[in-house]
């Protein structure tokens, strides 16, 4: 990484630290992000499950420019046809661009490209899948046109290097998904008598969030985050998160 590129980088998680909602990340993210890796159009989609259906919820958070919305809405409602689909089901980090998936102009004769991107004169996109935990909290996609050409490797790099910091900053944020937890917990903490604090934890247990985190947020010690934990799994009849994420679909 040059000089200038390890600049921007470190501005980049800068900026992101101070993000503390999805209003924050909208106006910071991608405008920060263009300026080490250059790109025409860009966007965030949210991934959720269903609670009744458990088929997965895409949906589009912000995009630059904004008259690309309605390209990334259509993206949506078709996009089980793509054929990166699988990206938003996989539980780890993964940078992916359609010249490494389709050799060629293969990528150019897709129903996606013709349908949608043609019109943008896009050549390349570059998607990565937003993991926090063994949870899928979107994927950031960013695309190219001609007159820029494909995404390079140090691109791909550049990415794939702020995976960690962006799924930590987008689980804070994402202010919806923050407010399903805590109505989750809250079931949960009435049914099985859990207390305040308990209730609390299991909230940032159901995010994926790691235990030195939860610990931080409520200043608490590891020490007393793991008696917290211990109870209300022992409250709840399971022993471990796994079992936790169970109990939840079924309540």
């Amino acid at each position: 990484m040059e000089k200038n590129e390890f600049l921007l980088y470190n501005d980049i998680l800068y900026q992101l630290s101070r993000c503390q909602t999805m209003e924050d990340l909208k106006k910071t993210f991608l405008p920060q992000l263009r300026l080490l890796i250059p790109f025409t159009h860009g966007s965030y989609i949210s991934i959720s499950r269903g609670e009744e259906s458990g088929e997965l919820i895409h949906t589009l958070r912000f995009c630059q420019p904004d008259s690309f919305w309605d390209v990334e809405e259509a993206w949506i409602k078709e996009y089980r046809q793509a054929y990166t689909s699988w990206l938003s089901h996989t539980t780890e980090a993964v940078v992916i661009r359609d010249s490494d998936l389709m050799a060629g102009d293969k990528r150019f004769s897709t129903h996606f490209y013709q349908g949608l991107f043609r019109q943008l004169g896009v050549r390349d996109t570059m998607q990565m899948n937003v993991v926090h935990g063994d949870q899928v909290l979107g994927r950031i996609a960013l695309f190219r046109t001609d007159e820029m050409g494909d995404f390079t490797d140090d691109d791909a790099f550049y990415l794939r290097a702020l995976s960690n910091h962006i799924a930590l900053v987008f689980a804070r944020c994402d202010g919806e998904r923050d407010l399903t937890h805590r109505d989750a917990a809250g079931r949960l903490a009435k049914a099985y008598g859990l207390t305040r604090r308990e209730e609390e934890v299991l909230a940032h247990i159901l995010t994926g969030m790691p235990s030195d985190e939860i610990a931080g947020r409520l200043c608490i010690t590891k020490n007393t985050l793991f008696k917290h934990s211990q109870n209300l799994y022992r409250k709840c009849g399971v022993k471990s998160r796994w079992e936790l994420l169970s109990l939840l679909r079924e309540a």
